[in-house]
């Protein structure tokens, strides 16, 4: 029959969940990717589930946006559209890195290794006055101000690109001993503040 394909590569996975795994593999934990780079990693890892329905060997990359927006508006795991790009939001890095196994082969994502930038990042948090105030006397002394200065924020930036930097800090050191929990509690704050300032 013409344009039938079996699915075996990850099996059990939907399409948005399927794209959220190519997505991580594009480095869409770090940076916003295009919706044709994503389309390309996830015809790699998932032959015939993006593909067009009389010619299989071709990813269909209008299958992959829809399965980002759905990832976006039904799971809240990617930031971004098709004109801008898409990022993952931590749950969506969450959900892909456990389920990237399914794919069969690791991910070449380079997190294995620290980008130097990301190291000068996390130096400079460190160095903050939002840490530094977190440390002495708790989260809850920490300013929105600080907050935001934590997140290299200001108060006019809303909406995705808000996101985007709170999301790469915060899919960067959300798992980092010493930065992790402030991250994870002043990224909550600093997502309100855009919605209400």
């Amino acid at each position: 029959m013409q344009g039938s394909c079996i699915v075996t590569l990850m099996p059990g996975l939907t399409r948005p969940e399927a794209a959220i795994v190519a997505l991580l593999h594009k480095g869409g934990d770090r940076s916003k990717v295009d919706t044709e780079d994503v389309a390309v990693e996830a015809g790699t890892l998932a032959p015939g589930l993006f593909s067009w329905v009389k010619y299989p060997d071709r990813v269909d990359k209008e299958i992959v946006r829809v399965a980002l927006s759905d990832a976006k508006l039904k799971k809240m795991w990617t930031i971004g559209s098709h004109a801008q790009g898409w990022m993952l939001t931590p749950e969506g890095v969450a959900f892909a890195r456990v389920n990237e196994e399914r794919v069969g082969h690791q991910a070449q994502t380079g997190r294995q290794t620290r980008d130097p930038e990301l190291e000068k990042e996390r130096a400079r948090m460190l160095a903050s006055e939002a840490y530094a105030h977190a440390k002495d006397d708790g989260v809850e002394a920490v300013t929105d101000e600080e907050a935001d200065a934590f997140f290299r924020l200001i108060a006019y930036i809303r909406g995705q690109p808000r996101q985007r930097k709170i999301a790469r800090l915060e899919n960067a050191f959300r798992e980092d001993a010493e930065l992790g929990p402030l991250i994870v509690a002043l990224a909550a704050r600093a997502r309100l503040r855009g919605e209400t300032s």
